[in-house]
């Protein structure tokens, strides 16, 4: 079980963890302004300081200033003002190419291409904007969807460097080893050609399922020699699964030099698309290669198996060898024989040696014979393969004299001990004295002396001293240890915490009663722990937390005090040690309790019924709500507590419930006034709390419905409100003469009235003036006095419900009578009871009415 992650960071409301590294943790969030989901990614708290938040600023930074389809684009950078955690929020990519790998551990061949030139596409915008990515890899490649339509999403610009901004550190590693070019193993970061490299890497693995170049040693500073020479030396082990075209562009890739790759991830993108497209990749695409390259004559003889035993043999026959010269005497024992050493740059050997009768060590001896030495029977003759880059000052050449006495075995006398890191061997049987050509590291060359001894057993004795000089020399004889430049620094001694005991109490709280837990922490690690959390958790639900300053040392106890409120519910806890990650640990496993169950003791009451006085008040009428409370024990209880009453979520206020009540079934009512009838649906909610404080007026808890601590709840859907419903029922027009006028003027009487609903239910009145609007759709002239538009008014006093009113509208302007016999003017009116809206109505839909009214030729 993992510690809980934060239920919301920001604005943002986290639903799950995609996983967390050394620096920080990412998240599946979701943005309730936006409606979408989104990736979070967080730094650590403990880490927000310094050039670690520099960084991770900078990485937001970097990504929201390169517009490409195939880079995750970053939406928001902030700080969460409670958690205090730095974060950017980016697009949610749901699958990576891990995941598309699948069990086979590789994808086609075109899959991997066009994810390769997806990438070298987002990679060739990133250099245009001036920046690098430094860690280009599969896990850093995500996918949209895991069919053949999805496209890629490069993330992680987390060690990327923006142009000359700065930022490199002496010494420092940038990249991930298996995908590192060889430059950056000098502690380098490169430049884009550095991504190109790390490109041909990734598409390596993609269509052959393992990578290039991989090391089974445990050790992890072993492996990462092994795998650093074997980028900077190793051929590149050929692929079955890839055409000739293909293989070139991966070997371009993924040559040693930088000068000799692609020079920008443009150009590898468009030879991936060329070949995509079946079109030749000649020219500045490629270079010629071998279709299956080997390893070079000097790796392959210092690193094959066979080659060992070949080694063995030749160790065999060297023995012989000197048994029999030993055996004829041609040598006094004490005689010292002059050897001729060969020159190498930067070594003084001995003048002389003399060492006593011991048996030879294997390794020192295939160093003898692999060393181009005077030997009675030299196996091979082999020229040292030239540095590329540093050209060592040459060392004058010294001549030794061991002694060599008539003896089966010789024995070389090192003058110090020195173990090689075995590479692709898996025992050492030699003892190598060049280094790498890129890291200068002391060498020697042991000089062998023949004894006569009884015994077998190798005790070498040292009979000189000799000062080992750094060199740069590369020689087919060994396998050479890489830089301590590319190492990483001891793993050191960590804390480990774990949660010994936890307890509380009381056993069965009440509603709302303080549960204090008594937690015993222990460091069973081996450094001191400090700086650290414990915090108690109902799922990702953060209940109380405790932070721990003072140093806690290796075996101690630690006893920590958390207090928690008991709610309305059966609970099971749990317990997290370092909830922040701040003390490094090598084992995080036990850093939760098992599950503490709490079940709080909670009264037998009930909300039976919520009901409301009068049952059909009219619109803003006071109306008095009644919650029906029920006793669902056997016994009588006797239990304070607390009713509040919710409309639409707002609470109305508080009612005591501090009687003692009867048995099972017992109803008790309690009211809350104070609420205006309204119109439409409205949720009714009644909950019982304990009985917290005395006076609820003043009570700020629970002010909204609480379900935590809430011992009962009920709601109700309210639609119960009598609104008024107006109509206009009737409409009048009278023609009024002109005297000596062919004009007549044109008035009216209009009835509205409160009309019941289809229930025959009274509706609630009118308790205030309205306006009645008549408006002149058709007609030759207005007849009222407001002409444009032409519109009358006239009020309307206040109607109870079942009641009606009429009111009459005089014109007051002359329209003619049509002066051609058979014709007629007609005017058509529309006639709206409260226009403007002003009376909450259960139905506005028959509020107007349509008028139309002929004016007919007169003789």
């Amino acid at each position: 079980m993992t510690a809980p992650g934060p239920v919301a960071i920001g604005k943002y409301q986290v639903r799950r963890s995609l996983g967390a590294g050394s620096q920080g943790a990412a998240y599946l969030a979701y943005d309730p302004d936006l409606g979408r989901e989104v990736a979070l990614k967080a730094l650590h708290p403990h880490l927000a300081t310094g050039e670690v938040l520099k960084r991770f600023v900078r990485e937001a930074r970097i990504l929201a200033q390169i517009d490409h389809p195939n880079i995750a684009t970053v939406f928001d950078v902030g700080r969460d003002r409670q958690s205090g955690l730095y974060y950017f929020a980016m697009e949610y990519v749901p699958y990576s190419v891990e995941e598309a790998l699948g069990g086979r551990g590789r994808i086609s061949a075109d899959r991997a291409v066009r994810v390769a030139k997806e990438t070298a596409s987002a990679l060739e915008a990133a250099r245009r904007a001036g920046i690098t990515h430094h860690d280009v890899k599969p896990e850093n490649l995500l996918l949209t969807s895991l069919g053949a339509s999805g496209s890629v999403k490069l993330i992680d610009f987390g060690i990327a460097r923006a142009g000359d901004s700065g930022g490199t550190q002496v010494g420092a590693m940038w990249g991930t080893p298996y995908y590192m070019a060889p430059e950056q193993w000098h502690s380098v970061r490169g430049d884009t050609r550095s991504d190109v490299y790390s490109l041909g890497v990734t598409l390596y693995r993609l269509v052959s399922g393992r990578l290039p170049f991989d090391s089974n040693l445990e050790n992890p500073a072993a492996r990462n020699t092994e795998i650093s020479l074997m980028h900077a030396e190793d051929e590149l082990p050929g692929i079955d699964e890839v055409d000739d075209a293909l293989w070139e562009i991966i070997v371009r890739c993924m040559m040693k030099d930088p000068d000799e790759r692609f020079q920008t991830p443009g150009d590898l993108a468009e030879a991936l698309e060329r070949y995509l497209a079946g079109e030749p990749l000649a020219g500045r695409y490629l270079r010629p290669g071998r279709r299956r390259a080997l390893r070079r004559p000097m790796q392959l003889f210092a690193n094959s198996r066979f080659m060992m035993g070949v080694f063995a043999t030749l160790l065999i026959i060297a023995v012989v060898a000197l048994v029999l010269v030993g055996a004829g005497g041609a040598v006094p024992p004490e005689s010292p024989v002059a050897v001729n050493i060969p020159n190498i740059p930067g070594f003084t050997p001995p003048e002389s040696v003399n060492s006593e009768l011991l048996p030879p060590d294997p390794a020192e001896i295939v160093a003898a014979i692999i060393d181009p030495i005077a030997t009675p029977t030299p196996t091979a003759t082999l020229t040292p393969a030239p540095t590329p880059t540093v050209t060592p000052a040459p060392a004058p050449t010294h001549t030794s004299t061991p002694t060599l006495v008539p003896t089966a075995t010789f024995t070389p006398t090192p003058t110090k001990t020195y173990t090689p890191v075995p590479q692709n061997t898996p025992t050492p049987t030699y003892t190598p004295t060049p280094v790498p050509t890129f890291t200068p590291t002391p060498t020697y060359t042991p000089t062998p002396t023949a004894t006569p001894t009884p015994h077998n057993t190798p005790t070498p004795t040292p009979t000189a001293t000799q000062v080992p000089i750094p060199v740069i020399v590369s020689t087919p004889t060994f396998t050479p240890t890489p830089a301590p430049t590319s190492t990483p620094t001891p793993i050191p001694l960590r804390a480990d915490l774990t949660v010994e005991e936890v307890s509380f109490t009381p056993d069965n709280p009440d509603v709302w009663e303080e549960v204090t837990f008594t937690v015993v922490v222990r460091n069973i690690g081996l450094n001191d722990a400090a700086d650290f959390t414990v915090g108690l958790y109902d799922e990702n639900r953060l209940l109380d937390e405790s932070e721990i300053s003072e140093a806690v040392p290796p075996s101690y106890q630690h006893v920590v005090k958390l207090m928690w409120r008991a709610e309305a519910k059966p609970l099971s806890l749990a317990v997290v040690v370092d909830t922040g990650d701040r003390v490094p640990e090598s084992n995080e496993s036990n850093n939760v309790s098992a599950a503490v169950r709490v079940l709080p003791t909670i009264p037998p009451y009930q909300v039976d019924e919520i009901t409301w006085t009068p049952s059909r008040p009219e619109f803003d009428e006071d109306t008095k709500f009644w919650a029906h409370i029920k006793n669902t024990a056997d016994d009588r209880v006797d239990y304070d507590a607390s009713v509040a009453f919710y409309v639409d979520g707002e609470h109305l206020g508080w009612s005591a419930l501090n009687r003692i009540m009867a048995p099972r079934n017992t109803v008790e009512k309690e009211s809350h006034t104070d609420w205006d009838a309204q119109k439409g649906v409205h949720e009714i909610v009644v909950a019982i709390y304990p009985a917290a404080y005395l006076s609820y007026d003043d009570n700020p808890l629970w002010r909204e419905f609480d379900d935590r601590y809430a011992i009962h709840a009920r709601s109700v859907p309210y639609n119960a409100t009598k609104l008024p419903n107006l109509e206009i029922t009737s409409v009048e027009i009278e023609e009024r003469e002109i005297f000596g006028s062919h004009n007549v003027y044109l008035d009216m009487r209009i009835t509205a009235f409160n009309v019941y609903d289809d229930d025959g239910e009274r509706p609630g009145a009118v308790n205030g003036t309205f306006v009645v609007r008549v408006e002149m759709i058709t007609g030759p002239l207005c007849p009222f006095e407001s002409r444009d538009p032409c519109v009358a008014s006239v009020q309307f006093d206040g109607l109870d419900g079942g009641s009606g009113n009429t009111l009459s509208i005089s014109g007051v302007t002359g329209v003619p009578r049509p002066t051609a016999q058979g014709s007629v003017y007609e005017y058509t009116f529309v006639i709206t009871a409260d226009p403007l809206d002003e009376i909450e109505e259960s139905d506005e839909t028959d509020n107007s009415k349509r008028e139309t009214y002929r004016i007919n030729y007169d003789d």
